[in-house]
């Protein structure tokens, strides 16, 4: 059983995601506050100045790595750097009884080193990603369009989300390509 985590020595770390934008997060003085309340030290520690930083966050998502490792859970592959420059884990249980066992291990290790830090990278301006999106779109039109699927000459997300919802075998594949191709794991129009 596969279950992911995602934020997202990891694939594409070298940090060019070919994507330019200021990845600083800024914080409120009230969301500091909040945060010394409800996070760990570790989290608190990164977050007191009030900014996240890129290197900050990839810190806190190493850590919680490195406690999972130790808590003996098993990953999938390394952690990847996705193109919307977040990290991306898969963790293996090989059945329902070891993924109840162990993903309170899992939990726990997000909640002490990475849940506040992954909420506030969140909060990232997404437009900031949007010629990307726009090229998977196209990417995903054209491969299904090859493969032979029967869209409209312009298709619009009504028409995919179709084939989605039909459960459409070359939807997913072309799917799968896309997100494989643009590193963003995870995303779907």
């Amino acid at each position: 059983m596969l279950v992911s985590c995602r934020s997202e020595e990891p694939s594409g770390a070298d940090g060019d995601t070919g994507v330019n934008v200021d990845t600083t997060v800024k914080l409120t003085q009230s969301e500091v506050l909040d945060i010394r309340r409800t996070s760990s030290e570790f989290q608190v520690g990164l977050l007191q100045d009030g900014l996240l930083t890129f290197s900050e966050y990839e810190e806190a998502f190493l850590a919680m790595v490195q406690c999972v490792e130790a808590a003996g859970l098993t990953l999938v592959e390394r952690p990847q750097l996705t193109a919307e420059e977040k990290y991306y884990l898969l963790l293996w249980y090989r059945d329902r009884q070891e993924m109840e066992r162990d993903q309170p291990k899992a939990d726990a290790c997000r909640a002490e080193y990475f849940e506040s830090i992954d909420r506030t990278w969140a909060r990232r301006d997404p437009s900031a990603y949007a010629s990307m999106y726009a090229s998977a779109l196209e990417a995903l039109i054209a491969c299904l369009s090859e493969a032979g699927s029967d869209l409209p000459e312009k298709p619009s997300l009504d028409d995919l989300h179709v084939l989605r919802d039909a459960f459409d075998p070359v939807y997913f594949r072309c799917l799968q390509a896309t997100q494989e191709s643009h590193r963003i794991p995870g995303w779907a129009p």
